[in-house]
């Protein structure tokens, strides 16, 4: 298991990555009339070919702010590191950071590698943003580490702590609304497989980085929020197609009488007639089923899958028993014991906000000694009990 150090200082003055223009070409169609039979030669002699043309325009690759490349780019080269050393694994890395590790399934290793190795701000599109989002894990994790080591020492967090928090949460903020437009995209264009990749990823970002946001207050997280869209650099291959707009032109073959045309056309008949009321009431029966009961089906909140690896922000969890709504987790006693006050409260509210984000509305803490020493409720919030004493 590789281990991954806090970066060192980083030189202020670093080259915005270049950007480069995707250039589609244009595209144009001719619709022309097929010939008619000789019938119908005086009929269709009015009738011209069309031509319809798309509109293509360049989109080129946004430019990316420094301070975002400063933060990030010594985490990208260890990455680089450590990741070349996992290459020929079949298996997932797991990276030691401090006394969590990081988890990078081997298609998000293969493609940062892909990306890293080929000089990182040469790349394009979504897949940079792989490499970023675990970067951003990486730089959290090292960011908690050393807001942990001042808790356990008892002092208040310096301002360059409280600092690095405000600038990693901005940064996490803006890959990861990256990685959603990019996932909507693919969505849209059918390409499920990346799209459920990218998700997962992003859903680990956001678990990591919420840890970061419960411990700023309401200043710094405005702050965030605003460094956030600075950062924002949304990859040109995000961008949604524009729908194509299609001219439909309806044919009559008429018959001229003096300066008048006279359009003919098959009278509908009582059995047509019934056929579109008996749709149209079956139709309204449909839509009425839907109101009435599957739309208070899909209304009820979807409790998704938990396991252990979910809680590696929380070093403390050692078991977890899913048992929905509710989950049952063990902390390791002797770890539980060393905390402080304030420590608990901040393991406590972690875990918790991972199972609130899966849908569950219930945690019960105990340790692997079989005290139970907190718990977590929808409706009421954490709840630590001091030594010796346990919910009644």
């Amino acid at each position: 298991m590789s281990v991954l150090a806090p970066p060192e200082a980083v030189e202020a003055a670093l080259e915005e990555r270049e950007t480069t223009a995707e250039t589609p070409a244009q595209e144009s169609a001719a619709v022309v009339d097929p010939p008619a039979d000789q019938a119908e030669a005086a009929d269709d002699a009015g009738d011209e070919a069309t031509g319809v043309e798309e509109e293509v325009t360049e989109v080129a690759e946004p430019p990316v702010d420094p301070r975002r490349v400063a933060a990030l780019e010594p985490f990208l080269g260890k990455l680089q590191q450590l990741l070349a050393e996992h290459r020929d694994l079949e298996s997932p890395s797991q990276l030691r950071i401090g006394d969590n590790s990081l988890h990078i399934t081997r298609w998000e290793r293969e493609t940062c590698l892909l990306v890293l190795e080929e000089g990182g701000a040469g790349q394009q599109g979504w897949v940079l943003r792989v490499a970023d989002a675990i970067a951003v894990q990486a730089r959290c994790l090292v960011v908690l580490d050393r807001l942990r080591l001042a808790s356990d020492a008892g002092v208040t967090a310096p301002t360059e702590i409280r600092q690095e928090i405000v600038l990693t949460e901005a940064i996490g903020k803006a890959v990861g609304r990256e990685l959603q437009k990019v996932v909507d995209r693919m969505v849209v264009s059918g390409e499920m497989a990346p799209a459920k990749r990218l998700s997962g990823l992003r859903n680990r970002l956001k678990s990591v980085t919420d840890s970061l946001r419960d411990v700023l207050d309401p200043e710094e997280k405005a702050l965030a929020e605003e460094m956030a869209e600075a950062f924002l650099a949304v990859p040109s291959d995000a961008i949604l197609p524009e729908p194509k707009k299609r001219r439909r032109r309806r044919r009559a073959r008429t018959e001229e009488f003096g300066s008048q045309a006279v359009i003919h056309s098959a009278p509908i008949g009582r059995e047509r007639t019934k056929v579109r009321l008996y749709t149209a009431i079956l139709l309204s029966l449909a839509a009425a089923w839907s109101v009435l009961v599957l739309w208070p089906m899909l209304q009820k909140p979807q409790i998704e899958r938990l396991d252990l690896g979910d809680f590696r922000s929380v070093s403390e969890v050692s078991e977890i028993l899913v048992r929905p709504p509710s989950l049952f987790v063990t902390l390791d006693a002797g770890q539980w014991d060393r905390l402080g006050p304030a420590q608990r409260s901040f393991a406590i509210t972690a875990a918790s906000r991972v199972a609130e984000s899966k849908g569950y509305t219930g945690v019960v803490f105990t340790t692997s000694d079989g005290r139970r020493v907190a718990q977590w409720l929808a409706r009421t919030g954490v709840t630590i009990f001091p030594p010796g004493q346990t919910d009644s």
